[in-house]
Parts: structure tokens; C-alpha cells; sequence
């Protein structure tokens, strides 16, 4: 589960121009916040995670999962050892990589 599946988004109102935000599914109103916030400690994962999963294996390369965000169009792809998972990389972790090695080459 991604923060994308979870955090509020901004969803227009039907017949109108208005947009208004909106929690796993629900209109966020000051009344009915705490309510939803409740409600949201009892989903399950399944039930608002993304899917299907896309994954790269350990042994994997930095080409792979580069591959597997531009062509599935995610923004993090979690690592697996034996179908189990074990890490994450997050296009955070990939720009990271870029300035470290732009840091490096101008030294």
C-alpha cells in the first residue's frame, strides 16, 4: 500500500465544478473526519492497496526497476527475495542516487 492508496485526494462533486476532498472513498467533512479516521484504523490493506503488485527480484538491476516504473507507471517497486518481500526503491531513492553521483562527477 502506497501513501497515493490512502491519502486524501480531491474529487469533483457530480453536477458541479466544485472540488472537494474525499478519504478512501468518502467525502471529508469537519463533522464527519474523526468518523472516517476510526473507520480507516479497521480496513484492511487489500482492500485500498494498488494492485496488481509489481516487484523486482534482489538480484535484479537498477535497469529493471527502472524499466518496471517507467513501463507500469509506479513510483516505488518493492524488492523481493523468494517472493517474499525485503526492501522497497522509491523514485525518491533513484533521484537520491542522480545527486550523489552529480555531486561526485563535479568534485
Amino acid at each position: 500500500m502506497t501513501e497515493s492508496d490512502f491519502c486524501t485526494r480531491e474529487r469533483g462533486i457530480p453536477f458541479s465544478t466544485f472540488r472537494a476532498p474525499v478519504l478512501l472513498g468518502r467525502w471529508i467533512g469537519k463533522r464527519n473526519l474523526d468518523a472516517i479516521y476510526r473507520e480507516a484504523r479497521a480496513v484492511p490493506v487489500r482492500d485500498i492497496m494498488s494492485s496488481p503488485v509489481y516487484t523486482v527480484d534482489e538480484e535484479g538491476t537498477l535497469a529493471d526497476v527502472l524499466d518496471t516504473m517507467h513501463t507500469r507507471r509506479v513510483e516505488q517497486v518493492p524488492v523481493v527475495r523468494e517472493g517474499r518481500p525485503v526492501g522497497i526503491v522509491a523514485r525518491h531513492d533513484l533521484l537520491k542516487l542522480m545527486l550523489d553521483r552529480i555531486a561526485v562527477a563535479i568534485r
